[in-house]
């Protein structure tokens, strides 16, 4: 009985140490992709509206036209700034870097057509 409990128990940790690292992994890309979208919200509805959107990235939290979003505890982002114009166009092109404690991601933010891209 007690070889069962240990077999048990040591299964456990074991997936608890592979599992919680692909979680950690996991949520960062997540987090990134989620912010891909609140950005791709604001686009149409600057072209919607026919009105500019700004977007604003700082430590903790982020602005989007006039709207906080916080971000998940233990992910931090380096501030970046940018609109959208009336015709869903991107103001600059740039990078938003976030980090959380094990692994950094990057939301790229294109010229043109305001497309971006998780890696």
């Amino acid at each position: 009985m007690i070889e069962t409990l240990f077999v048990v128990a040591l299964c456990v940790m074991m997936y608890g140490m592979f599992v919680g690292k692909k979680a950690t992994a996991f949520s960062l890309q997540l987090f990134l992709r989620q912010m891909k979208l609140y950005c791709e919200e604001q686009q149409f509805s600057a072209m919607q509206a026919g009105q500019r959107r700004t977007i604003r990235f700082e430590n903790d939290h982020a602005l989007f036209d006039q709207e906080s979003v916080f971000y998940p505890s233990g992910i931090t982002c380096e501030p970046y700034a940018f609109a959208y114009n009336a015709a869903g166009n991107i103001s600059k092109a740039g990078t938003l870097r976030c980090a959380n404690e094990k692994e950094q991601g990057t939301l790229v933010f294109q010229l043109g057509s305001g497309r971006s891209v998780v890696r």
